[in-house]
């Protein structure tokens, strides 16, 4: 029964290969970015098995890949969902891999910055260890949150129309750096 199974799977997962490549080539898409978020440790080798498969795929085909990411440290104190996503791995297959550096503090959570300088640095001192250089792609916000009550999400632009409403010259806190 086992077998039978796995051997669906294979079958399913060169199936959606082929889809994504026949709609990449049928759109003129120069390829996918896969945002495939919060995949259980459990599922690591599956998911850096299709990011290979599909990655092989385009590339036969002159597409290209990019894979993105939670940010995360590389350390046992990552949050959970980034424990399915071996960076090292994915960026043996795809062609960038863009990590979502962001959305630290959010409106699930108490005030702060969306991305902590020293975040960013344990980040990148990450990145650049098991990801080539070339390869990394890194996402910033550009925006952030209005903590007056529930944390309610405010654009960059949208900000600098509040503070000139209010005649007010931005300023960054300490913490923040």
């Amino acid at each position: 029964m086992k077998k039978t199974l796995l051997k669906i799977y294979k079958q399913l997962k060169k199936r959606e290969v082929v889809k994504f490549v026949s709609l990449a080539k049928t759109n003129g898409y120069s390829g996918w970015d896969l945002d495939l978020e919060e995949i259980y440790e459990k599922d690591r080798g599956a998911y850096s098995e299709f990011v290979e498969e599909l990655a092989n795929a385009l590339s036969a085909e002159g597409l290209l890949l990019s894979v993105t990411v939670h940010a995360q440290e590389g350390t046992p104190n990552d949050w959970v969902g980034t424990k399915g996503q071996d960076w090292e791995s994915l960026s043996q297959s795809a062609d960038f891999i863009r990590i979502m550096a962001y959305d630290f503090s959010n409106t699930g959570t108490l005030p702060g910055p969306v991305t902590p300088l020293e975040k960013l640095k344990a980040i990148l001192k990450y990145a650049t260890k098991v990801i080539p250089i070339e390869k990394i792609v890194l996402g910033l916000p550009t925006y952030g949150y209005d903590w007056r009550e529930q944390g309610e999400s405010v654009q960059y632009t949208d900000a600098l129309k509040i503070l000139e409403k209010h005649n007010v010259t931005p300023t960054r806190d300490e913490k923040s750096w």
